[in-house]
């Protein structure tokens, strides 16, 4: 899920589809209230209506996609483009992790990991058609919403993770991935080039225990093969998701930010 603040709308997967959400504050809720009962002398029972029409209701669905099947029907399966999608956010501006990114490196766009995507998994970003007043442009009757292709995309054999996982756009144009299953995060420049590659070491013996604790974790040599975690093709050495935080970021600041040494080959340090 994310949220931006300035177009007061939530950004969330919804299983098989992608869906942004007006979020309403107390103050447009006031002003939502206010105009049904404005409205509601001259209309009656329709004021509702009016007022839904023109003004919006709260929690108005406003753009959706991923899955056409979901609102016109199994006729349209085969438009299908979202497969249990992660880590779905849009490109800011002004990031969370201290970062200004020049508007040419996707800006206003949404970046995602398409998990299941057939023939392997994707990192897919997409270019919603929005209007010069900031509505989304709603399809024909029957259609899908647009855009029907994703304007940059990435997968390799590095990058393959059936679910959990993430993407984030950097400053420099290039994208930070992470195939959670497999501990695997990698940045790729926007030609598809991997520039660097990085597999956390840290697996958990037994993470199917139900008694499993944090001691229970090793530090896996750099040749040691990854134990599997005994579900879903996944490894012992599973990441949720991983983010690349500015040196500006204000939560460091007055912390000591001094490398500690390498993980890899010692033990593990809980």
């Amino acid at each position: 899920m994310d949220y931006d603040y300035q177009l007061n709308q939530l950004l969330l997967s919804a299983d098989s589809e992608i869906w942004i959400i007006e979020k309403y504050g107390y103050q447009q809720l006031f002003i939502y209230e206010w105009l049904k009962r404005l409205f509601a002398w001259q209309l009656g029972d329709y004021a509702e209506q009016f007022v839904d029409q023109f003004y919006g209701r709260p929690g108005d669905l406003l753009y959706r996609w991923g899955d056409p099947a979901t609102y016109l029907g199994p006729d349209a399966s085969d438009l299908r483009t979202s497969f249990g999608q992660h880590g779905v956010n849009w490109i800011k501006r002004n990031d969370l992790y201290g970062y200004r990114l020049p508007r040419n490196v996707g800006v206003g766009n949404i970046l995602f990991f398409n998990n299941g995507f057939p023939g392997g998994s994707l990192v897919q970003e997409i270019a919603p058609p929005i209007r010069r007043n900031g509505s989304y442009v709603q399809p024909a009757y029957g259609q899908p919403f647009e855009p029907g292709d994703a304007v940059w995309e990435h997968g390799s054999s590095d990058s393959v993770s059936p679910f959990l996982s993430s993407a984030q756009r950097l400053p420099t144009g290039n994208t930070l991935i992470t195939a959670g299953t497999t501990g695997t995060m990698l940045e790729v420049t926007m030609e598809g080039t991997v520039v660097w590659k990085y597999v956390c070491p840290v697996a958990n013996t037994s993470p199917t225990d139900p008694g499993t604790k944090a001691n229970d974790d090793i530090v896996l040599a750099f040749d040691e093969p990854i134990p599997p975690a005994g579900f879903g093709g996944a490894g012992a050495n599973m990441v949720f998701r991983a983010k690349r935080y500015s040196p500006n970021y204000r939560g460091f600041r007055r912390k000591d930010l001094s490398p500690m040494g390498e993980l890899i080959g010692v033990p593990a340090p809980f």
